[in-house]
């Protein structure tokens, strides 16, 4: 149940990601308004290049491959390393925007720009780390 949940999640998330890699600007019309809402970055007005988009889309679906598919074919020692790999980044991403400006890694410059910065603490990050905590159920686990 819970790799079904995980699909239900990060599939319709790989294909948003495809969809702004392609130009088409949802849900949000305007591209320096979707940018502010989804990439934070001050003063950014454009949204990431196609390449960028599709990589992201790619490390989903990946992700989605490796709980069902990747087993078989990585071995049970490597499946558990990616299952594991992959709770951990989606934890860190997801803690990473709680944690007090004064603590905040290097790599964080300023501030992300608002409206990001409310929707990350209310969605984006709540929902990595439930992903987080799916694949980490799935690894304590050890089935589907």
């Amino acid at each position: 149940m819970t790799a079904v949940i995980l699909t239900l999640i990060l599939l319709p998330i790989a294909a948003l990601h495809i969809a702004w890699g392609f130009g088409y600007w949802w849900p949000i019309r305007d591209e320096a308004a979707l940018t502010r809402a989804v990439l934070g970055n001050r003063g950014a007005t454009e949204m990431p290049s196609a390449l960028a988009c599709a990589l992201v889309a790619l490390a989903l679906i990946t992700a989605v491959w490796w709980i069902w598919f990747a087993l078989p074919v990585m071995g049970l020692g490597l499946w558990r390393v990616g299952l594991g790999l992959m709770a951990a980044i989606f934890v860190a991403r997801g803690a990473i925007s709680y944690v007090p400006a004064s603590y905040a890694p290097a790599f964080v410059k300023e501030p992300p720009e608002q409206p990001f910065d409310r929707l990350n603490r209310r969605y984006y990050s709540p929902l990595c780390l439930l992903v987080g905590a799916g694949f980490a159920i799935i690894l304590l686990k050890g089935a589907l």
